[in-house]
């Protein structure tokens, strides 16, 4: 099992791109027009290379969990949005949201453990200190970058891991 631990905010927009969006005032729907499609089309070759699956960590969970997926869809992209983390205390730090994902959805112990391989897509560094081997950590200016790509792919198809 392949997972992308998604961000949205940082990761499928950026400043630069929302710098290129002042020029269009009239947005047709403000929500879905801060989504840049070539930061998607970078997450769907990440997924069209390794088989991974997603789950949406971004907060963007919370509200519009059901209308990025048919956004997506209605785009033509085809990757598949699995499930979203889970609401942390209000202290929380995202890298104990997707430690918890981990561990409620992946068998552990025993012959039957169940190998996963996983990546983090976020421009936020509020992850924990042993998951810095599986973190992309994009930068807000420029949004998934095609080096980040290139990173994540590492990561996926690299050593699964089995410590969470």
């Amino acid at each position: 099992m392949k997972i992308i631990f998604l961000d949205i905010d940082g990761v499928l927009n950026s400043n630069d791109y929302f710098d290129k969006q002042k020029e269009n005032s009239k947005a047709a729907n403000i929500c879905f027009d801060m989504i840049d499609l070539e930061a998607v089309k970078r997450l769907q070759h990440i997924v069209d290379t390794t088989g991974a699956k997603i789950v949406l960590s971004s907060t963007w969970r919370f509200n519009y969990f059901d209308k990025l997926k048919a956004f997506f869809r209605e785009n033509g992209f085809t990757f598949e949005i699995i499930d979203r983390t889970g609401r942390g205390c209000s202290d929380c730090v995202r890298g104990n949201e997707i430690r918890k994902w981990l561990k409620d959805n992946v068998k552990q112990g025993g012959p039957e453990v169940e190998k996963v391989n996983y990546c983090i897509l976020d421009d936020d560094s509020d992850m924990l200190l042993w998951q810095e081997d599986y973190f992309v950590h994009t930068d807000n200016k420029h949004g998934l970058t095609d080096d980040d790509a290139v990173l994540a792919i590492r990561i996926l198809n690299d050593k699964p891991a089995t410590y969470f």
